[in-house]
């Protein structure tokens, strides 16, 4: 069986700084942990340069 499933991880100057995550709501922890990313006063998540966050999307088979 195949599942999709996007991956997020936190970057600095375009290098990983915090693992790969299977939930954005846990890389954007993982990023407001590391100074790189914030929430303003509306509730609208923004990524606090040098910060970025890389997303794949992947196809993994999963045992029956």
């Amino acid at each position: 069986m195949r599942t999709a499933v996007r991956w997020y991880r936190v970057t600095c100057f375009g290098k990983p700084s915090a693992p790969w995550r299977d939930d954005r709501e846990h890389a954007r922890r993982d990023a407001i942990e590391l100074g790189l990313g914030a929430y303003d006063e509306w509730g609208q998540w923004f990524t606090i340069v040098p910060g970025g966050m890389e997303k794949v999307f992947s196809i993994e088979e999963q045992a029956a």
